[in-house]
């Protein structure tokens, strides 16, 4: 039986697991600039490394996280309450497909990082609908995606992610709406206006950048500490050179078929 790749880096505090890494998240930061007193949620906390990022710097903000995976949820606790940076903070943990929690009009902004690309068909514009439901009226939504380019054809996305599933558990990218074009027109669809695309792979490496906080530098030392869990324990290298194996069989080394990409979207339209 194949392992769920999201519970392996859960096992590891894996934090910035997505295209450009700490780079894009800080990226990110600067796109929402958090205001005191607002209300934020992060779709998809996995570890908690970029909350605790958040919840330490911008101690004024309000922030939630919502999360499908136990695994993922119960190292964010862990991250969290280690750095004391959950004052500012709620952690929920959501069932897969479910309604979101909390009552329409929430949330000032809304992000996520290699969330909504991992949705499969449908179930993306399920989502982005239900966040919109949770945005308030010019609320912003702020995402990091790894995204199929415009060369991969629809049906060789559809074949890897079948691929993927098999050995992962979880899909490459969502080949429904398979290129950028496709999730811009969803969006506005939706009742979203785009207001910036942004390249990821055009970021600089941005390897150890604090904000002079202790809670965050804490986070980095967790994060050091799950890389060394990972390579010194036999079942979790075992797992790992499994999973990059399978990979290499999937999508051939050195063929970039995918690109990150940061889009920032303002909610304009309340019914749709």
């Amino acid at each position: 039986m194949s392992h769920h790749i999201l519970n392996y880096f859960g096992q590891i505090n894996g934090a910035f697991i997505h295209a450009r890494g700490r780079a894009a998240t800080l990226k990110i930061i600067e796109l929402l600039d958090c205001k005191p007193d607002e209300s934020i949620l992060e779709l998809g906390f996995g570890t908690g490394a970029t909350l605790t990022y958040l919840s330490s710097v911008y101690k004024d903000t309000s922030f939630t996280g919502y999360d499908a995976s136990p695994v993922m949820f119960d190292a964010a606790v862990k991250r969290l309450k280690f750095c004391s940076a959950d004052k500012n903070v709620k952690l929920k943990l959501i069932q897969p497909g479910q309604i979101f929690h909390d009552h329409s009009n929430s949330f000032d902004k809304i992000f996520a990082e290699s969330v909504l690309a991992i949705q499969e068909d449908e179930q993306l514009k399920d989502v982005l609908v239900d966040l919109k439901r949770l945005l308030k009226h010019n609320g912003e939504l702020i995402f990091n995606e790894t995204i199929w380019l415009d060369s991969v054809s629809k049906e060789e996305a559809e074949k890897i992610n079948l691929e993927c599933k098999k050995a992962f558990r979880i899909i490459q990218a969502n080949a429904k709406y398979t290129h950028l074009s496709n999730w811009t027109s969803l969006l506005k669809e939706l009742g979203f206006e785009v207001e910036l695309v942004f390249h990821a792979n055009s970021l600089k490496n941005q390897r150890f950048v604090y904000p002079g906080s202790w809670q965050v530098f804490l986070s980095e030392l967790l994060t050091v500490q799950g890389k060394f869990k990972a390579v010194f324990s036999p079942k979790l290298t075992k797992e790992w050179k499994k999973f990059t194996h399978d990979m290499s069989q999937i999508i051939p080394p050195g063929r970039q078929l995918m690109e990150g990409i940061i889009i920032k979207a303002r909610n304009v339209k309340n019914d749709v």
